[in-house]
Order: C-alpha cells, then structure tokens, then sequence
C-alpha cells in the first residue's frame, strides 16, 4: 500500500501518500488526481 486520500467535501481533502501528509485544497487535489488516472481509457 502506497497511501490512503479522502475527499472532506468542496476542495477538501486529506491524504498519507508514501509518509506524506496532505491536507485542504492539496490533499483534495491528490485526490482527485489519483481517481482521475484510474478512470478506463478507451
């Protein structure tokens, strides 16, 4: 396991990613960042 990421809401998230804590309008960004790149192309 590499990390964990959760969306709090509107531009608010929080994550560890690899020992890295991330939170606010970053941790929402990771996020959402991540979810994007699993999505099916094609």
């Amino acid at each position: 396991m590499r990390g964990m990421v959760a969306t709090l809401g509107r531009h608010k998230g929080i994550g560890d990613v690899l020992g890295l804590r991330l939170w606010g309008f970053l941790g929402w960004f990771v996020t959402r960042t991540y979810h994007l790149s699993q999505l099916p192309l094609a």
